[in-house]
C-alpha cells in the first residue's frame, strides 16, 4: 500500500518542517507499514526554502519527499498539482495543512476507520493550538464539532482527510480554481455525489498552530 500525504505551502517554513516531521513519525502496529511519500506543492517557485526543508527532513528521517513548484497562486492550483503527482504514484491520498502537526497514530487510525466502516473517504477534526489565550471570537471561530467516529459526512476538508486515489477518476476537474475558499468542501461534496462514502474519525486529530498574528 502506498500513501501520498499532500501539503500545499506558502511562506510557512517552520510549519512545513513541523508537518513533514510529523508525517515521517507515523507509526503502524500489527501490520505491514505502508510506503509513505510526502508531496509538497510550493506556491512560490522563487522560494527555495521548501526544497531545502524537504532535503533536510529526508536526510534526517528517510521520508520520501517530492517538492513541486506551482506558480499559479491560490489554494486550488497547488492542491491540484499535488493531486496529479499523487494519483500517478499512490493507492491512497491524504492531505495535511502546512500549519498542522499530525500525531504519530494519525494515518494508522484513519486506515482502521476506513476499513471498519467501509469508507471511501475518512475525515476528522483539527485541534486549534494558540500562542496565547485566544479572544472569545477566535475561540468560537476555531471550535471544532464533536461527532462520533463512523458518522456519515456530506463533505470533507483538506486539513485532515484520507481517501482512495482511484476516486479522482470520477471527476473531470478536481479543486476548482474559481473558488477563493471552500474549494476543498466543494471537491469532496462532488465526490460524495458520485456515491463516495465519507465518514468521520474523531480519534485522529492533527494540531493546527495558530499564531498571534491571526488573533488580531
Amino acid at each position: 500500500m502506498r500513501i501520498a500525504v499532500c501539503i500545499s505551502t506558502l511562506d510557512r517554513h517552520d510549519g512545513l518542517a513541523r508537518a513533514l516531521r510529523s508525517v515521517a513519525s507515523q507509526r503502524f502496529e500489527g501490520a505491514t507499514a505502508p510506503a509513505i511519500e510526502a508531496i509538497v506543492a510550493n506556491n512560490d517557485p522563487t522560494d527555495r526554502a521548501p526544497h531545502e526543508i524537504a532535503r533536510a527532513i529526508h536526510d534526517a528521517t528517510g521520508l520520501a519527499v517530492t517538492v513541486l513548484d506551482e506558480p499559479e497562486r491560490g489554494t486550488a492550483p497547488p492542491r491540484n498539482r499535488a493531486l496529479a503527482q499523487a494519483q500517478a504514484s499512490s493507492d491512497l491520498i491524504a492531505f495535511l495543512d502546512d500549519d498542522e502537526e499530525a500525531p504519530p497514530e494519525w494515518l494508522a487510525t484513519m486506515l482502521a476507520v476506513k476499513a471498519r466502516f467501509d469508507a471511501d473517504i475518512v475525515t476528522g477534526p483539527v485541534i486549534p493550538t494558540f500562542d496565547r489565550t485566544p479572544p472569545e471570537w477566535a475561540a468560537r471561530a476555531y471550535a471544532r464539532p464533536a461527532r462520533a467516529t463512523g458518522s456519515p459526512r456530506p463533505w470533507a476538508f483538506t486539513g485532515n482527510v484520507l481517501f482512495d486515489a482511484a476516486l479522482l477518476e470520477r471527476l473531470a476537474t478536481w479543486f476548482d480554481p474559481r473558488f477563493t475558499q471552500g474549494e476543498d468542501r466543494h471537491f469532496f461534496a462532488r465526490l460524495a455525489a458520485t456515491g463516495a462514502r465519507i465518514v468521520w474519525c474523531a480519534e485522529a486529530a492533527p494540531r493546527e498552530y495558530i499564531p498571534e498574528s491571526r488573533l488580531d
